[in-house]
Order: C-alpha cells, then sequence, then structure tokens
C-alpha cells in the first residue's frame, strides 16, 4: 500500500513556487502559508501530483490567474490561495472538481461573475470569495449545496436579490455578505429556516423591507449586522428571544419607534460573565443637530445618527 505524505514550509520559503516536490508523486498535501513565494502559480500541480489533494498556498505574492489544469486536477479537495495577487475570472470549469469541500479565494483581485457551475460543487462545507472585485448576481445553483456550512461573499461588486435558494442550505451556519452596495430587495422569507445559522452579517448593502419577526426562529443566532441599509419600520421585540446573540447592529437604516423592553432586559440582572449578555447594540438613537432620533434605547452600547458628514456613533458607555 503507497504511503501518501505532506510538505509544510511556510515562511522558510521565498522566491518562484519549488518545483523540486514534483519529484515527490506520492505527495498528497501543501503547505506554503505565510511564505515569500512570487509569480504565477505552477501549471502542472495537479497532473504531476496525481495524489495531491489538499493545497494551502495563502498569504503568499502570487500574480496572474489561477491555471486552466487545475481545473482538470479532479482529485483535489481543498484549494485555500487567500491573500495572493490573484486576478482574472473564475470560469465554468470550477464546476468541474466535483470532491472540492473548501474553497478559499478572498483577498485576490478575481473578477467578472461567480459561475453557476460551482452548483455542481455539491460536497462544499466553506466557500470564501470575499475581498474581491466579483461582480453580477448569487447564483441560485447554490440550493444544491448541502453540505455548506460557511459562506462569505463579502466585500464584492454583487449585485440584485438574495436567492429564495439561500433556503436550501440547512447546514449554514455563518453568511456573510456584507459591504456589496448593489445587493438589494428584502430578506427572503427562506432565510429563516436556517435553523443552524450563527453569523447573519449584511451591513452596508442597500437591502430594504422591514425586519421580519421571523428572526426570532434562528435561535443559534449569535451575530446579526443589517447596519446602513434601507430597513424601515420598526424594531421587532422578538429580537430578545434570540439567547445567544451578543452582537447586533441595526443603525444606519430607516427604523423607528423604541427599542422593546424585552430587548432592553438582557442588559439587566445579568452577570458579566453569562452567555445571555448583549455585548454590542448599535442603533439610530442619537440626537443630531438638535433634531431628535429616530430610535428610542436606554441599552444601547453605541448611538448613531446620519448627518452631513455621513454616520457618526457614539460610544455610550454601557
Amino acid at each position: 500500500m503507497p504511503f501518501f505524505f505532506s510538505v509544510s514550509a511556510g515562511s522558510g520559503l521565498s522566491g518562484s513556487f519549488p518545483e523540486g516536490i514534483f519529484y515527490w508523486p506520492l505527495l498528497s498535501s501543501i503547505n506554503f502559508v505565510l511564505g515569500n513565494l512570487t509569480g504565477p502559480l505552477p501549471t502542472q500541480l495537479g497532473k504531476k501530483l496525481k495524489h495531491l489533494t489538499k493545497v494551502y498556498l495563502g498569504r503568499n505574492y502570487f500574480t496572474g490567474s489561477i491555471p486552466d489544469e487545475w481545473w482538470q486536477a479532479r482529485q483535489f479537495r481543498r484549494l485555500s490561495l487567500t491573500k495572493n495577487l490573484l486576478t482574472g475570472f473564475l470560469p465554468p470549469e470550477m464546476g468541474n472538481l466535483l470532491d472540492l469541500t473548501e474553497v478559499a479565494f478572498s483577498q485576490n483581485h478575481f473578477t467578472g461573475t461567480i459561475p453557476t457551475d460551482v452548483g455542481l460543487l455539491n460536497g462544499l462545507y466553506w466557500f470564501d470569495l470575499s475581498r474581491n472585485d466579483l461582480e453580477g448576481t448569487i447564483p441560485p445553483t447554490i440550493q444544491h449545496w448541502e453540505k455548506i456550512e460557511k459562506l462569505d461573499l463579502r466585500q464584492n461588486r454583487l449585485e440584485g436579490t438574495i436567492p429564495a435558494a439561500i433556503g436550501s442550505l440547512k447546514k449554514l451556519e455563518s453568511l456573510k455578505l456584507s459591504n456589496n452596495p448593489l445587493l438589494s430587495g428584502s430578506l427572503p422569507e427562506s432565510m429563516f429556516s436556517l435553523l443552524r445559522l450563527e453569523v447573519l452579517a449584511l451591513h452596508a448593502c442597500s437591502f430594504s423591507g422591514t425586519l421580519s419577526p421571523r428572526v426570532a426562529g434562528l435561535k443559534e443566532l449569535q451575530v446579526l449586522q443589517v447596519s446602513n441599509n434601507k430597513f424601515s419600520g420598526e424594531i421587532p421585540r422578538e429580537l430578545a428571544g434570540l439567547e445567544n446573540l451578543w452582537k447586533l447592529w441595526l443603525h444606519g437604516n430607516l427604523l423607528t419607534g423604541t427599542v422593546p423592553n424585552e430587548v432592553c432586559s438582557r442588559f439587566e440582572n445579568v452577570d458579566a460573565d453569562s452567555d445571555e449578555v448583549l455585548i454590542e447594540y448599535k442603533a439610530d438613537c442619537l440626537s443630531f443637530g438638535g433634531g431628535s432620533s429616530k430610535v428610542e434605547c436606554i441599552c444601547c452600547t453605541g448611538c448613531c445618527s446620519a448627518g452631513r458628514v455621513g454616520l457618526t456613533c457614539v460610544d455610550m458607555g454601557l
């Protein structure tokens, strides 16, 4: 039985990719994270290393696009290229790698759209394309990602609405779509069936509509960031039922009224070390220029108000 092995070097490397590893045909994993590697990615990586399944090349200085040959390396399971200087498009052939479980391409300069063929990757549990220059819509083909736990598309130029298909991702624990100013529309009702969701980050987009009381059904939710959007109506008192919630950002919207007592009661008579304490809560409760605030809140840790110079927030010292 062949003996497969891994190689890890990291900060001990510099220069171009060390092609000497091509003489190790039984190599199954490469970890050169935090190196000083430069130049293009090696085109023959998957062809010459038939047993290579895990590729970790993040935090280097690789340039150029991902070689076309990589999309034929069907043995790949984990690809991490985070924080390099990579460019180019993500092709439909990305859907060829049916065994992929992890895609981490954040903090590069990828452009174009997210190919609909990524829906074929139904073994994914982590998909991170954040902090690139991607545009277009979120493909509805993500409905096939039955195992996905973490989906991060923040800080791109995506547009359109969140597809109703998001409700099919029953194992999703973290959804981050923040800082996509052209994402708009109301939140799909299907989103409130994601019962394992712990992080929902939607700030700095253009979402609108009201905040549905159905958010109370997301019992595992710890972080809810919907600030800097166009949400309107009153703050739902059902938020008080989210016992695991510790960060709540509601500021920079068109929300009005009084923060329900049930929400503020989360601050009262709670031991400082308790898991039930709401640590960070921001709303538009700051009067600006002599005017009245849009939201009344006696328990917010931060109060904000939009003025001529943008959004102003003040730490309330709670």
